[in-house]
């Protein structure tokens, strides 16, 4: 298993909930937000901070420590925590005002805790995979039922 590579937006209710069972819109958005120059990146610019919300980061902070302090290889550097079992197999996750970055190598098992973690957070996460194409809500929403 090679190095996986996740980036986590915080996507507005209104929007998550639109274009729910849809996401493969936002990871286009992503993508090509991310691959872009000019004027063209600067129309996506736009677009990507209407549709996130600014990380509350404090909170997302205290949410980590309290779920994974006692996990065996916990560490954390400024705004970076780690968990790691051995040499081969770990991950990272950074979080920054606008997303969060997680990169992770090995087994899944200690990605998975960083996404367990996430799950308790309330807000709606969405998580992509560039490098493999993958995508999908950290907790997935509930639909909504009209009456």
């Amino acid at each position: 298993m090679g190095l996986r590579f996740y980036h986590i937006y915080w996507i507005k209710d209104e929007f998550a909930f639109y274009f729910y069972g849809r996401e493969k819109v936002f990871y286009h958005l992503f993508y090509d937000w991310m691959h872009s120059k000019g004027e063209y990146r600067s129309i996506l610019d736009l677009q990507v901070q209407y549709i996130t919300e600014e990380l509350p980061v404090m909170q997302l902070y205290r949410l980590i420590r309290q779920n994974l302090s006692r996990q065996k290889g916990f560490t954390v550097e400024g705004n970076t925590y780690r968990i790691e079992s051995t040499e081969k197999n770990g991950s990272t996750l950074e979080i920054q005002s606008t997303k969060m970055l997680l990169k992770a190598s090995g087994s899944y098992d200690s990605e998975m805790l960083f996404f367990e973690s996430l799950k308790n957070f309330n807000g709606r996460l969405l998580a992509l995979d560039f490098n493999n194409g993958r995508f999908g809500w950290v907790k997935p929403l509930k639909e909504r039922k009209y009456v």
